[in-house]
């Protein structure tokens, strides 16, 4: 695994500082406070890479979860759609099926109304053919 920026960033400074108190008389001196600071820099930060790494997996959880809880939703959805619709066409069917039978109940309607006047119109002529013929006997 890789050295995290931190730590090479530390080792850096670490040698730099160093190479520059090299020279100097007092390098003895500052040196370990130098080091000692790094360290603690280098721990503090490496403290946060592993809290934004705990954070980062947290947050890709939540996301699994997030995505898993959609797809949950997004197949709900399509089954209800495909409820909706096969209802939607039962509905139409039915619709159909009514208006077919209101056309045909209207043209038996006509037909009924029809053959009542032919009806009307036999028993008519019947009832004029016997007065006709009851008037003609008569005489």
């Amino acid at each position: 695994m890789a050295r995290p920026k931190s730590q090479v960033h530390s080792e850096f400074l670490l040698t730099f500082l160093s190479e520059t108190f090299k020279t100097s008389p007092k390098s003895d001196f500052f040196l370990p406070f130098f080091a000692k600071q790094l360290e603690k820099t280098n721990k503090r930060l490496q403290a946060d890479v592993d809290d934004l790494s705990v954070e980062a997996d947290h947050n890709r959880s939540v996301i699994s979860q997030l995505e898993k809880k959609q797809r949950q939703f997004d197949k709900a959805l399509a089954d209800e759609r495909l409820v909706s619709s096969k209802y939607a066409e039962e509905r139409d069917q039915a619709e159909r099926e009514a208006r077919e039978k209101e056309t045909k109940a209207i043209s038996l309607g006509h037909e009924c109304e029809e053959l009542k006047d032919k009806v009307r119109f036999v028993l008519l002529r019947h009832i004029a053919l016997v007065l006709l013929r009851h008037t003609s006997n008569v005489t």
